[in-house]
């Protein structure tokens, strides 16, 4: 797997705290020794494949708990009146933005890229051997992930 660069990881973390921020108005934080369970309760499970320049895959993993709170906080509707197919696009629109971000920070000014669509599930994806990296973050005290992998896309650290 190559060396993750300072650029690659700073790329993710303005990614993950742009989007969070200004999206939903939630403080976020990196969190670099989480307790054991901080991902037990994950719900949704977002990926949104990289397909040009270089393939690859973004993940989200987040608590229903955390996509509900986004969701209401986007929406300006209470968390019992959120429809669940409401809650999944909110999940996938989060993984969206954030690797839009994450793409135009990463390639020069002007180079295109193309995403795929988001694919939300309520099980965790077959990750196995696949080169990656992760990075634990916390907002509204519940955890949440996201997991880039792909040897095309990890090239570009």
């Amino acid at each position: 797997m190559p060396e993750i660069n300072d650029h690659f990881n700073q790329s993710m973390l303005d990614a993950v705290l742009e989007t969070l921020e200004t999206l939903a108005f939630m403080e976020v934080v990196g969190v670099t020794d989480p307790p054991p369970e901080a991902l037990e309760t994950t719900r949704f499970y977002v990926v949104l494949s990289v397909e040009d320049p270089k393939q690859g895959e973004l993940e989200l993993r987040m608590t229903s708990a955390l996509v509900r709170q986004i969701a209401e906080n986007l929406y300006v509707v209470p968390q019992d009146e959120l429809g669940e197919q409401l809650v999944e696009d909110t999940a996938a629109e989060i993984i969206n933005i954030i690797a839009g971000r994450f793409m135009t920070a990463l390639l020069p000014p002007e180079q295109p890229y193309q995403l795929g669509l988001p694919e939300v599930s309520d099980t965790p994806p077959e990750t196995a051997g696949a080169p990656a990296r992760e990075w634990l973050f916390r907002s509204g005290g519940e955890h949440f992930l996201i997991r880039a992998a792909g040897q095309g896309l990890l090239s570009l650290a």
